[in-house]
């Protein structure tokens, strides 16, 4: 029987992972290859007794919403759906225009969770949660959240003052969780969930050179990898996690994982055992991988094309240099690389965005918190 997440005053009642629908309909760009297994995904889930779906307007540009929009009525009725506004959106009137827009394309009247997708430099957000309210009161959403907020950003705020604010959304895996963590305490003060992204860390988890171990330590315990690893996410009771899935294979693996217990110590194993290491990198023996992603992800290739935001990035780096400098000159998170020889060169693997506004305040010789991901025995 799976262990549902339940509100003390009993307004949601979930299940402890979701389907991330990233991907769903495309990336950064419209794609509907796959997108009738997408659906038939989408309701195989809801058959198996997953009642929680994210998305994002972002999203394959609309298409993950509209893929959500295509499945059946009784699967969207019974969905707890949350979706995310862009930070470009967040000007009152375009954040009325954007659930609209997202309404019509999911086909529901209300959306479950609407929050910012990201913070927007330059937005109070208290004045995105009194949208929000008023979204609540006009039937649009029963409740809201915030995305990618830091623990400060949060507790700046007098949070008494939104009573619909309950979810808080960040990346949260065995090997990034400290934001996660300090965003816990909140959550359960708001009567609260912690929402999980990236549970497998885009799959970096799997390339690490402590997975063989952790792989003989899952098949000791009869479960796979991915299972274990999304078990560890949902073992505080107050966290939903939303992994993405290609094939009812990987889905079925997957709801698998909510009927497993762990003992503290094999949480705690899970957590030691890729408890990352953040040293001091010099930006200039760090190489950004240019190569092409599965996720069409546009990348930087220059500091000019950071500095000018060539892309039209949402925040982009020169906002993201701003909320640096507004927490003493330090990074929210670390960059995560990848180490290529034995003299110390790298390839920077995720925080893109981070590691060019740190350049851009900082310069190439002032060191940037970075964790090395399967990093060469030595």
């Amino acid at each position: 029987m799976i262990k549902k997440i339940k509100s003390k005053s009993g307004d949601y009642n979930l299940t402890p992972m979701g389907i991330g629908a990233m991907g769903f309909g495309g990336y950064f760009t419209k794609d509907l290859k796959n997108n009738s297994q997408q659906v038939r995904l989408i309701e195989e889930a809801c058959d198996l007794g997953v009642n929680v779906i994210d998305t994002a307007e972002v999203y394959g540009q609309g298409a993950s919403e509209e893929t959500i929009g295509k499945t059946s009525q009784s699967v969207r009725n019974n969905l707890f759906i949350m979706s995310k506004f862009s930070p470009e959106n967040s000007k009152p009137s375009d954040i009325f225009k954007s659930i609209d827009a997202s309404l019509k394309r999911i086909k529901r009247d209300y959306l479950d969770v609407y929050q910012p997708h990201w913070p927007q430099p330059g937005v109070r957000v208290e004045e995105t949660l009194e949208i929000l309210e008023k979204l609540k009161s006009l039937g649009k959403i029963r409740f809201s959240g915030l995305s990618n907020f830091t623990s400060q950003q949060i507790n700046s705020i007098a949070l008494e003052k939104y009573n619909s604010l309950r979810f808080l959304q960040c990346e949260r895996n065995p090997v990034e969780h400290n934001l996660a963590d300090d965003l816990i305490p909140i959550a359960n003060s708001l009567d609260g969930v912690i929402i999980a992204y990236s549970p497998f860390r885009e799959g970096q988890i799997f390339k690490s050179i402590k997975f063989a171990e952790f792989e003989s330590f899952a098949m000791s315990l009869g479960f796979t990898p991915s299972q274990l690893i999304l078990a560890w996410g949902m073992a505080n009771g107050k966290t939903i996690v939303i992994p993405k899935v290609s094939s009812l294979k990987h889905l079925r693996e997957n709801v698998e994982s909510m009927q497993i217990s762990l003992s503290n110590s094999d949480i705690d194993y899970i957590s030691d055992l890729f408890k990352p290491q953040i040293i001091q990198i010099l930006p200039k023996d760090i190489i950004p991988d240019i190569s092409v992603k599965e996720d069409q992800r546009l990348i930087y290739k220059s500091l000019e094309e950071a500095k000018n935001n060539i892309y039209n990035l949402s925040p982009g780096p020169m906002e993201i240099l701003r909320e640096i400098q507004e927490n003493q000159g330090l990074l929210h998170k670390a960059i995560k690389v990848k180490e290529i020889n034995k003299d110390g060169r790298y390839v920077l693997l995720d925080g893109r965005l981070r590691f060019w506004a740190w350049v851009i305040l900082n310069g190439w010789h002032k060191p940037i918190d970075s964790i090395i991901i399967n990093s060469i025995k030595k």
